[in-house]
């Protein structure tokens, strides 16, 4: 085989998982309404696209901190046990992200807490978006959730259905973040917190955020784990939508961030 023919294939192989995508066709609601040539447009969808939230972020004026660090919660001994629980599990919401602290802050009066649903169990598979890799636990932080709030009812959630469970007090359910119709066969349920640690993309996230409106109960919480810095624009924008009715913030924990929201809830608060 020639050198020459010898780069063709290499060039060939190395472009066949990449796909060739048409921008104005592709994203319909990015396309100035201007003529030009597909190249002058494609440039400014391409702007479209990657600035617009920024750019809706920026228009309101008053500028509010809403942000926390996990450092800021206290460190009780229920965080001490949940973090222990956690770790023991397989989970890494403690050892690797420090979350244990702000969980046992929102589950503060254990005996009380009825449900609480987290979506995304942690698959495996990887061909599944947003898997754990192959060394991961699925369930994991169920089963620790199991443990900390043995009087409640855990509740799971994923896209992948292999590794759907029902153990204990725990009971799992198909859901995909990008369908909000499938969020129906939960919607029955008033839960006292519902976590988002599913597909890690904004829309998959806003989805969730707006079944947790609506099947949370006065004074509960909703967490998104693992936010992105290049997303916080994002997050922003949803604070500053809910702030004058919900208790919002944006928390930096050691590897990313989190948004918290206790919903209808004007009270004061530690912070």
């Amino acid at each position: 085989m020639t050198n020459t023919i010898k780069k063709i294939i290499k060039k060939i192989l190395n472009n066949s998982n990449k796909s060739n995508i048409n921008l104005v066709d592709t994203f319909p609601s990015f396309i100035p309404n201007s003529k030009g040539s597909y190249k002058y447009l494609e440039k400014i969808i391409v702007q479209n696209i990657n600035n617009s939230i920024k750019a809706i972020n920026n228009l309101k004026s008053k500028e509010i901190n809403f942000y926390l660090k996990t450092s800021d919660f206290p460190d009780t001994i229920n965080a001490q046990d949940l973090k222990d629980l956690l770790d023991n599990s397989g989970s890494d919401k403690a050892n690797h992200h420090d979350y244990h602290k702000v969980y046992s802050y929102i589950i503060e009066d254990i005996q009380n807490v009825k449900n609480i649903l987290e979506i995304g169990i942690g698959t495996t598979n990887p061909n599944v978006v947003s898997n754990m890799g192959t060394h991961g636990k699925p369930g994991a932080s169920l089963i620790a959730f199991s443990e900390f709030l043995q009087n409640a009812n855990i509740y799971g959630a994923d896209i992948d259905k292999e590794i759907l469970f029902t153990e204990n007090n725990i009971k799992c359910f198909h859901i995909d973040q990008l369908d909000i119709e499938t969020f129906k066969v939960l919607e029955k349920i008033k839960f006292d917190l519902i976590i988002d640690d599913g597909l890690h993309a904004q829309i998959a996230n806003l989805n969730t955020l707006k079944f947790a409106m609506e099947n949370l109960s006065k004074g509960s919480w909703f967490v998104v784990e693992d936010i992105p810095d290049y997303s916080l624009d994002t997050w922003e924008i949803v604070c500053k939508l809910l702030n004058e009715e919900h208790f919002v913030r944006i928390v930096k924990s050691t590897k990313s961030f989190l948004f918290i929201c206790k919903i209808k809830s004007k009270e004061k608060s530690l912070f």
